[in-house]
């Protein structure tokens, strides 16, 4: 998991999976549009991470409060791999048609170039 600090992440994670009950089988594969789903997930979640309308904390919150994983397509501990995916992140809004969040996410990627740093993203 991205976005949390590692002696924490096992109390979430055990959290998490606390109601998940597999009577001992193993973990189904995904359907490629199960696969589609969880990454248009993931780009959601990076779009609100970007654009600020939500913090890394308030996303682990509602996941743990909900029971669901959090899906994220960089790791938020290093910056970096924002830059690496903010693309593939404006594409993918692009394709759904969704030209107002591929906007705000442009704005919010020559933001990061002109910092040249991700610390103010997230």
């Amino acid at each position: 998991m991205y976005g949390i600090k590692y002696e924490d992440s096992k109390d979430i994670f055990n959290a998490m999976l606390e109601n998940y009950d597999n009577d001992g089988d193993e973990f189904e594969e995904l359907n490629f549009e199960e696969e589609a789903e969880i990454l248009s997930t993931a780009y959601e979640n990076t779009y609100l991470l970007v654009t600020k309308k939500v913090t890394i904390e308030e996303i682990m919150q509602e996941a743990l409060e909900s029971g669901d994983f959090v899906f994220l397509p960089f790791d938020p501990s290093n910056l970096d791999t924002i830059e690496l995916i903010l693309d593939d992140v404006i594409d993918h809004f692009e394709a759904c048609e969704e030209y107002e969040k591929c906007a705000e996410l442009v704005a919010a990627k020559k933001e990061l170039e002109k910092n040249d740093t991700g610390s103010d993203i997230i």
